[in-house]
């Protein structure tokens, strides 16, 4: 959970586009902060507060070569890196869109909350010791009252750097027992990890991994799973504003 202890006062939320962050920024009417760590990378930030709680957003900003905005893991590392630096926040989410299974049961813009780990499923290397490394298994914070709460389901979240999954890729995420695959949960959870602050991802389903059809179905389902996603997150919010602690999540 992080060495914090005591009521949740700060929360950082990450997004990797700005169309996921948007209508939560608009929601709450978060202002944009400027010379802020990170900047000079084109990361975004947005702060406000609810209540007893201080919110606030990070966006990894857009790529000034090719005018997108800037997915992945190296992105996302970045960003975390620089958000925790500048702000040293209670909680850090990573929160967005990401792909689901249809063997699992899963339905577009479920909302499903990270649950024991989040892993890594294309740092493939057949080196003992580099081998549980590059899966990562980095930790999340313990629920048990919010997925009621939130009404979402809970399973572990596979981090990779690419939108569609090869073969090889969905027998490491079925060995891994995955249930969400995304692109930056896993690089923002190691950072985390790493100064010791506590972690969780929330994510919206937009579409399956395994169907062949995952792309058109990312654009087909983007909107209406942002605004669940938005939907979700306000929720969350509004819970922690009343001074919650870690315990009561």
């Amino acid at each position: 959970m992080g060495s914090f202890s005591g009521p949740i006062q700060h929360i950082a939320l990450l997004f990797a586009m700005e169309g996921e962050a948007r209508p939560l920024l608009e929601t709450l009417s978060l202002a944009e902060q400027t010379n802020k760590p990170g900047s000079q990378y084109g990361i975004r930030y947005f702060e406000g507060t609810l209540k007893k709680l201080k919110v606030t957003v990070a966006l990894n900003g857009q790529d000034p070569h090719h005018n997108v905005d800037n997915i992945g893991t190296e992105s996302a590392a970045l960003a975390a890196h620089c958000l925790i630096e500048a702000y040293q926040p209670h909680l850090v989410v990573s929160a967005g869109t990401a792909g689901g299974f249809v063997h699992h049961g899963t339905k577009i813009a479920d909302i499903f909350l990270s649950q024991e780990h989040v892993v890594r499923h294309d740092h493939r290397i057949a080196i003992p010791g580099f081998d549980t490394y590059g899966q990562g298994r980095f930790p999340v914070l313990t629920l048990n009252h919010l997925p009621n709460l939130l009404q979402a389901k809970t399973g572990i979240i596979t981090t990779g750097n690419s939108l569609d999954a090869t073969e090889m890729d969905l027998d490491v995420i079925s060995e891994l027992n995955a249930h969400v695959k995304e692109m930056e949960a896993a690089a923002i959870a190691r950072v985390a990890q790493r100064n010791q602050t506590a972690f969780l991802a929330i994510k919206a389903i937009t579409d399956f991994a395994d169907s062949p059809e995952n792309h058109d179905e990312f654009i087909q389902n983007y909107s209406a799973a942002c605004t669940k996603l938005k939907d979700t997150l306000v929720s969350f919010l509004t819970f922690l504003s009343d001074g919650r602690s870690f315990e009561e999540l």
